[in-house]
């Protein structure tokens, strides 16, 4: 018999307690795709009205840290409308899926959930989420091209596993605190969504640049003019570089890791022993079946291709994998970052000026904005400047 306290008590308690919620929401999903039908048939809805709004009732993640997805809501049908109200400053984008496209409707303005007050951005939507709305990915590709060019910057943030890059996204808009000027946004999902996708070869590579365009454009709706969005991604982002450069060649992409892997592998482990033993629980799902693990979460399919090789049975390959795989994906597309890489160890608070004016250099002939931490030899500190070509 396992003790009240075990861990394996509350791994098998929190694997049933979902498995119910899984189970109810399916449910009552199927009775809301029924409902919004009838109602579409005896109302004759226009062919304008593709936007389904959602009445959130419950919400449920495995995992704090999973991937949004559009499980994480037991939402039922309240009307549908035309897409013009996706473009609310309120409105969100959440997730994509192999069909649609989530928004979430949060309480405040899309610009106020900054780096400072926001740090994962995903967490906040799941969280605070008011309405969920949907649209067909044909109609999600076609809105966007309202937003066929962006009034400001944009600057791609890729990273490592705990590397730092929380802190960095803080400091920077802590140069703009108002965000008129600069706004960081921490981990938009339906980035990490089409990452996921594309690690199991799920979507082909044309279609995941196709959603990515479309994801790049609603992230940047609400762009002020001549203002710098900077989206910090997810640590399984890394793989999408190439794509966003070959469908976005004016966006920069900076990667920030650590020099030492060590280090980060140890963090990540602490990390999971801070979290129920979160890494022994992933083991025991993919024990019992790596299909269904990634059913449950996707912690697991982040760093799909190093799982898929390594194939962990210890926690210390678990964070290998989860450590690793983004800096190997950097190294491979090395050549589609502006700079090279920016490391944790250079992050020294005690030490940081933020001084968005001290560095005025060239990256190309474009008119671009790029991060970068700049060491000044003299002065033997860490400085954050723009670099405005």
């Amino acid at each position: 018999m396992l003790p009240y306290n075990s861990p394996r008590l509350h791994h098998l308690l929190t694997l049933i307690y979902y498995l119910i919620y899984r189970l109810i929401r399916s449910l009552i999903h199927f009775e809301s795709n029924i409902f919004a039908a009838l109602k579409s048939f005896i109302n004759c809805s226009s062919l304008d009205e593709c936007c389904e709004i959602l009445t959130i009732i419950y919400r449920k993640r495995f995992h704090v840290g999973d991937v949004a997805r559009s499980v994480d809501f037991i939402a039922f049908h309240e009307r549908m409308t035309s897409c013009e109200e996706l473009w609310e400053h309120k409105w969100m984008l959440y997730t994509v899926n192999e069909h649609y496209a989530y928004f979430v409707r949060m309480p405040k303005p899309s610009f106020t959930y900054t780096a400072i007050s926001t740090p994962y951005l995903t967490v906040c939507q799941f969280a605070t989420a008011q309405l969920l709305a949907r649209i067909p990915l044909k109609v999600f590709v076609e809105q966007s091209k309202r937003l066929r060019s962006v009034p400001g910057k944009v600057i791609v943030l890729t990273t490592m596993a705990k590397s730092g890059s929380t802190f960095l996204a803080r400091m920077l808009q802590a140069c703009d605190a108002g965000a008129r000027n600069l706004l960081v946004l921490s981990e938009i999902d339906a980035f990490g969504a089409i990452a996921l996708r594309i690690a199991d070869f799920s979507i082909t590579i044309q279609q995941a640049r196709t959603l990515l365009l479309a994801s790049l454009r609603f992230a940047c709706k609400d762009q002020l003019c001549e203002q710098t969005i900077i989206l910090r991604m997810r640590w399984n982002c890394t793989r999408l570089v190439p794509h966003m450069k070959a469908i976005a060649p004016s966006v920069i992409h900076v990667f920030i890791g650590r020099r030492n892997l060590e280090q980060a592998i140890i963090t990540q482990i602490a990390a999971s022993s801070k979290d129920g033993e979160l890494f022994s629980m992933l083991l025991s799902l993919r024990g019992f079946s790596p299909a269904f693990c990634d059913w449950i979460t996707t912690l697991a399919r982040m760093e799909w291709p190093l799982m898929r090789s390594i194939d962990p049975k210890s926690t210390i390959e678990i964070a290998v994998a989860f450590v690793a795989q983004s800096f190997i994906d950097y190294l491979r597309y090395e050549d589609c970052f502006a700079i090279p890489a920016l490391f944790y160890e250079d992050l020294n608070p005690s030490r940081t000026c933020f001084n968005m004016n001290n560095c005025k250099s060239a990256i190309s002939n474009k008119k671009i904005v790029a991060l970068i931490l700049l060491k000044n030899p003299s002065a033997n500190e860490i400085g954050c400047g723009t670099v405005y070509v």
